[in-house]
């Protein structure tokens, strides 16, 4: 018979003694931020998680968290008294002082009043798993030397990471975030997890560099979701997400794996001049909004030759579809001949055989100067070898028939055969039918390609 694990109670933050470390100047309050208390828990916090570091570590972490160095030096005398005094006989009384040198944990604590570690180093792990937040909880700026974990937190006010330094993993699966939540210019060297994160409110990433995986499968932005210019250094994953309200990636940067895979996009999403240098962006089974916005210009997407062309088919296809919803007839055309090209890349050679000519003949219906090079190239051999083999090349005057006979062949429709073939049909040598036959066929090809591109080029609808 299974037992069910007890249901975990938060413990009082009071009860914590990290909590009491870190405020063990006075907590903040819903009023506002009191920046004197602030800054004296910051410099008794960062002097206790530092001062077993050797020298050149502490200035490491001075430079990340952009602090004074002598902010991060151990406890003078009057501070080491001061602490010692409240863990003895004040609000730390029956707690025991930390050890710099274990993790800090917060897991399963409750923190009624706002919470500010603004600037704080932890030089170790950092454990905040299904910690309770009341009121907002400010982390900006701060420095994470080890893990941060915050899986299953709950963040009833505003969250706010923004300029976070995480040198490692940071921990976010399954947080619920209430308020804002604002990781702005944060910046994390290990993975990112914010797999089945809530953000009930908008949520900022603005100009947050990931160097690892970037993991958000299956959360939920109700507010707006703002990833411009944002660096994924790799793969991003965003796999059965929901964007319910604007969804911006305008300017990001995805360097490897860009996957949308099964997302619903409610409200208009912008990936305008976002660059995906590593691969196609995957919307498998995504639902796009109408208004996605995409930007058809090169230096945007892959090089051709260093991604998975059937993936990139599909890929392209989706927003291609999504473009043509907007009545942009440029930009989805230009998506139309990157899907075309790697369609040339799939299959025996006879499967590839015609989209290649069509790439090569009129850049997939896009390009007036190929069909017309092609035209005249057809016109002057075909007239060369009328000249040569029927009218008789010994003779200039026979130059203007043969080359009219060209003309005629590829221009058909206009009627000028009977000028320029004066003898019976059936009299016409077997070589010259045939030959007037493939001209004939191969310049309507063509005619209908240099139509393509005319229309393309002047949007014809």
């Amino acid at each position: 018979m299974l037992t069910r694990e007890p249901p975990r109670v938060p413990k009082p933050a009071s009860k914590n003694p990290w909590y009491v470390l870190a405020t063990i100047h006075g907590e903040q309050t819903e009023e506002g931020w009191n920046e004197e208390i602030a800054a004296k828990n910051r410099r008794i916090w960062n002097g206790w998680s530092c001062e077993h570091l050797p020298r050149p570590k502490r200035a490491e972490l001075a430079k990340l968290a952009k602090l004074d160095e002598a902010g991060l030096e151990a406890w003078s005398e009057t501070e080491r008294a001061e602490v010692e005094k409240v863990f003895a006989t004040g609000r730390g009384m029956g707690l025991t002082l930390p050890d710099p040198a274990a993790e800090v944990d917060f897991k399963d604590t409750r923190f009624e009043t706002p919470l500010n570690m603004s600037r704080f180093v932890f030089s170790r792990a950092a454990v905040f798993t299904s910690a309770i937040f009341d009121g907002y909880a400010w982390f900006d700026s701060a420095t994470f030397g080890g893990e941060a974990w915050f899986g299953s937190a709950s963040f009833g006010g505003d969250a706010w990471f923004g300029s976070a330094r995480f040198s490692r993993y940071a921990w976010f699966d399954r947080a619920r975030f209430s308020g804002d939540a604002r990781f702005s210019g944060a910046t994390v060297s290990g993975d990112a997890v914010f797999n089945g994160a809530t953000f009930g409110e908008d949520a900022w990433f603005d100009g947050a560099a990931f160097t690892g995986y970037a993991w958000f499968d299956t959360a939920t932005f109700s507010g707006d979701a703002w990833f411009d210019s944002t660096t994924f250094g790799g793969d991003a994953w965003f796999g059965n997400a929901t964007f319910e309200r604007f969804a911006n990636f305008t300017g990001a940067t995805f360097e490897k794996i860009a996957s949308f895979s099964d997302c619903q996009f409610g409200r208009t999403t912008s990936f305008r001049e976002a660059r995906f240098q590593g691969a196609y962006p995957r919307f498998t089974g995504a639902i796009l909004h109408q208004n996605t916005i995409f930007t058809a210009k090169d230096r945007f997407w892959p090089a051709m030759s260093s991604v998975e062309p059937e993936a990139s088919r599909d890929s392209l296809a989706v927003i291609r579809h999504a473009i043509a919803k907007q009545g942009l007839p440029e930009e989805e055309h230009y998506f139309f001949r990157r899907e075309m090209r790697f369609r040339a890349k799939i299959g025996t050679v006879f499967e590839r055989l015609p989209y290649i000519l069509y790439q090569e003949l009129s850049d997939f219906g896009n390009s007036i100067i190929r069909p017309s090079v092609g035209l005249l190239a057809l016109w002057v051999i075909f007239g060369l070898a009328y000249w040569l083999g029927y009218y008789g090349g010994s003779k200039l005057e026979t130059l203007l028939p043969s080359f009219g006979l060209s003309f005629a062949n590829i221009f058909g429709f206009l009627g000028f055969h009977s000028r320029f073939m004066p003898n019976a049909f059936d009299n016409t040598p077997a070589w010259l039918v045939a030959a007037s036959g493939f001209q004939s066929v191969f310049g309507f090809v063509l005619l209908f390609f240099l139509g393509l591109g005319l229309r393309a080029r002047f949007r014809l609808q």
